[in-house]
């Protein structure tokens, strides 16, 4: 199948299913010098496919491949797509009937694909790993937990993983042992893993003061990094010590190393693109979601 190219803060996925899913497009941004003194080359419109539909969490496999969360215009069960850029083609990598489908992230042997289920119960939020050759149904990671709302790998072994609740927690857990370990609690949704080991994830310290931070799964010490700008909780990693984050119409660049303040790398305010968020970086690529 071919096609041509021309969220709300934190809710339990459960809510999103009840109620209407939102309609949002996906955008891809390249740039110039992304991880020294970014400059906007170009901007393209990725999902032609389902223009009224819901198109969410895009992740890169590769700079030329994205999996993709997807419901059509007329669907509240979501899936997972296959998102060849280079080919303009794309594909339903899932397809499992009355459960969805959230977060494909690529797991580090790379053969599997993580993401977050919605049980057919409506209710039970679950951790799932799939073959990427889709040669069977997978099979589902800590069994005992039923509040999975986002998460990501650290290493071979240990996925980070924002647990939902009243507040909602910061979790580790071990795929060999099966043991979860709690952290910190009043978190954002956004968890991202460095080459080093380091957990990136957001504190909501109090109501107006969101504060980047690392978690060190060695030493168990947790650092500040920065504050983010205001309600902001998506962010992705770029390079050595940037950040990236979204901001009304506006993509956002941090340098821990150099400048210490947010800085606008692109406003796309002149195209009707007000609603940023969930970027996702892959060398001088941005993938970005755009909420209508």
């Amino acid at each position: 199948m071919k096609a041509s190219w021309c969220t709300l803060l934190v809710v339990l996925h459960l809510v999103l299913l009840k109620a209407q899913l939102p309609k949002t497009d996906v955008y891809l941004a390249d740039f110039d010098r992304m991880a020294d003194q970014p400059a906007l080359l170009s901007l393209q419109y990725l999902n032609d496919f389902n223009p009224n539909g819901y198109n969410n969490q895009a992740k890169f496999i590769n700079k030329d491949e994205l999996f993709l969360t997807v419901a059509l215009e007329t669907q509240q069960i979501t899936d997972i797509y296959h998102i060849d850029l280079r080919k303009v083609q794309f594909y339903k990598f899932t397809d499992t009937k009355s459960i969805s489908e959230f977060s494909p992230i690529l797991d580090p042997t790379q053969n599997r694909l993580t993401t977050v289920r919605i049980e057919s119960d409506g209710q039970d939020q679950s951790l799932w790993s799939y073959p990427i050759d889709r040669s069977d149904a997978g099979f589902r990671l800590f069994t005992q937990l039923k509040n999975v709302g986002y998460y990501t790998w650290i290493d071979d072994v240990h996925v980070a993983m924002f647990l939902v609740g009243s507040p909602h927690n910061l979790a580790v857990g071990n795929t060999k042992s099966g043991d979860v370990v709690m952290i910190i609690d009043n978190i954002g949704r956004c968890l991202k893993s460095d080459s080093n080991g380091l957990l990136y994830f957001v504190h909501k310290v109090n109501p107006t003061f969101w504060v980047l931070k690392t978690y060190n799964i060695m030493d168990k010490s947790i650092t500040n990094i920065c504050q983010m700008p205001s309600d902001k909780e998506d962010f992705d990693l770029v390079g050595d010590g940037g950040v990236i984050t979204a901001d009304g119409s506006q993509l956002k660049f941090y340098d821990s190393k150099k400048n210490k303040n947010w800085i606008t790398i692109a406003d796309f305010v002149f195209l009707g693109i007000k609603n940023i968020n969930r970027p996702s970086v892959f060398n001088n690529r941005v993938v970005f979601i755009n909420n209508k």
